[in-house]
């Protein structure tokens, strides 16, 4: 999934005027440590951001990409991660031989409009940013394109709505696939919408929490009832902070659905069962994605017995996890995020496979032709 802060990252560079290059997976063959997709921007100096999978194939396309920085002209590495030199390099886009993995590396010169208007659109928050596809033309020259419904394609180079409509209409599955036309080949990138973790409870544990989520490409929503705990200076980076006045009323006005994680972590039993019960309520017309509760297998039970008397089914109350997380041995507020964050993370892969093995096709947006 591309990330929203890995696009600010690179748009920086280029309002900075620094110019960076963008090393992605185009594919890979057997076992290797990253998918088609997996980017790391490369610094001129040699820093980056983002990761390959690291080691000696990641070393060398670090130099690589130098390389191309030094003379703006995007190139192709095709690496087998089972051999001694690691890689095989051509700079002939269309000579993508055998290996493991290929990688395009290409350039972004900041003296290119185009770069940056993409760039400030694929940076915006991850609430507002709609389903689309990103398509970049491997062959003949590198062009990258932000794809809309309703919209024309935005990005460096010309790319014909029709010619949009076809290579997004080619795509089978939510998963970076390539596409070869008569006029060229091209990489389609479904932009996926970040699913929604909204963290009830902004002491020790959500803090860590809703940070690490955000690394990871949720759109993180935090709410407390205590001012002093839901402050900018204590989440920078989530996308929503909202002070309940309590939290008999957390959810008035908030919609949950398939693609909302509701995690419950409120400093105290009554403010956890107040959430849940609101949450199990709207789960009645409309599912929610995952519901969890911190708390200790006997907290669960007796909550669960007050919620029966209540009316709440046997199925219904079964879809609560609780404990929450994976059973790592967690003691830390750290160790408590990490393991409710892996269980997301797990959730969060099985369902996009399970999509990708149900839906025969992703739907074709109608493009506006100018």
């Amino acid at each position: 999934m591309l990330s929203s802060s890995f696009c600010q990252a690179i748009l920086t560079s280029l309002v900075r005027r620094e110019p960076v290059a963008n090393a992605m997976i185009l594919a890979q063959r057997g076992s290797s440590p990253r998918h088609a997709g997996a980017r790391m921007l490369v610094r001129t100096d040699g820093s980056t951001l983002g990761s390959l999978g690291g080691g000696s194939m990641e070393a060398q396309v670090i130099d690589m990409a130098r390389a191309a920085l030094a003379d703006g002209q995007a190139r192709c590495l095709t690496i087998d991660l089972g051999s001694e030199t690691g890689c095989v390099a051509t700079d002939d886009l269309d000579m993508l031989c055998g290996g493991e993995t290929d990688v395009l590396i290409h350039p972004l010169d900041p003296a290119e409009p185009g770069w940056l208007s993409l760039y400030r659109s694929l940076s915006a928050p991850s609430e507002a940013n709609l389903q689309g596809w990103l398509i970049t033309r491997l062959t003949p020259l590198v062009g990258q394109w932000l794809v809309r419904k309703d919209d024309a394609p935005l990005g460096v180079g010309a790319l014909a709505p029709e010619l949009a409509a076809t290579l997004i209409g080619r795509v089978r599955r939510r998963q970076p696939t390539r596409v070869r036309e008569l006029v060229g080949e091209f990489l389609v990138e479904p932009l996926l919408t970040p699913r929604r973790l909204l963290i009830f409870g902004a002491g020790h544990i959500g803090l860590r929490l809703a940070r690490l989520a955000a690394e990871t490409d949720f759109a993180v929503w935090v709410l407390d009832d205590r001012a002093e705990f839901v402050t900018s200076a204590r989440f920078p980076r989530v996308d929503r902070l909202i002070q309940l006045d309590g939290y008999e009323q957390a959810l008035t006005g908030i919609e949950l659905g398939q693609e909302s994680d509701v995690v419950i972590l409120t400093h105290g039993h009554a403010g956890d069962l107040a959430v849940l019960r609101q949450a199990l309520h709207q789960a009645r017309t409309r599912p929610v994605g995952y519901l969890g509760m911190i708390g200790s297998r006997r907290k669960w039970e007796r909550m669960r017995s007050r919620l029966e008397t209540e009316g709440f089914a046997t199925e219904e109350l079964a879809r609560v996890h609780c404990p929450i997380g994976l059973a790592i041995g967690a003691e830390t507020p750290a160790e408590i995020a990490i393991s409710i964050l892996a269980e997301l993370i797990g959730i969060r892969s099985a369902r996009l496979a399970r999509s990708d093995a149900e839906e025969s096709a992703i739907a074709a947006p109608v493009v506006r032709v100018t």
